[in-house]
């Protein structure tokens, strides 16, 4: 029994040993007074390394380009404010207006067969898709007062 108390002993002793030999260098050498000091650290056997912090920056995202403005049709007095507005947009684009009136009346857009009621005071939005190209009439339907030319370019 004395032996193997011996033998647990000196195995202990000579793992200590191999433990701070292993640990030796500059890693965890520190000097106090004139002394040196070795520190050793084991990691537990069954530990997961965090993967690295990737370094690559993700691109910004680009900015959309901003709406266009809607232009608007004032009709006020029997006539269009300013006289017959000028509208253009290019043939496959999205056609898009604001008419505000004065009085109850209907918006047409010759061509598109597209209309839109506007109450006194009101406004409306007049939006669809440029299928054709030319120049197209745009009236107060009810008094067939012109109020815009819509244009579309090829």
């Amino acid at each position: 029994m004395r032996n193997t108390v011996i033998v647990v002993i000196a195995v202990a002793v000579l793992a200590a040993g191999f433990v701070l030999a292993q640990a030796g260098g500059d890693d965890g050498e520190s000097t106090s007074a004139g002394g040196t000091t070795t520190q050793a650290t084991v990691a537990p056997a069954n530990t997961v390394e965090a993967p690295a912090a990737s370094t690559a920056t993700a691109a910004p995202e680009p900015t959309p380009p901003p709406e266009p403005e809607v232009p608007v049709v004032e009709f006020a007095n029997g006539k269009p404010k300013g006289g017959v507005q000028q509208l253009e947009f290019e043939k496959g684009e999205q056609v898009r207006f604001k008419v505000r009136s004065d009085v109850d009346d209907e918006i047409h857009v010759h061509g598109f067969d597209e209309y839109a009621d506007v109450k006194a005071g009101g406004s409306v939005t007049i939006a669809f898709k440029a299928r054709f190209d030319g120049i197209y009439e745009v009236e107060m339907h009810d008094t067939g007062t012109q109020v815009a030319a819509l244009e579309i370019q090829p």
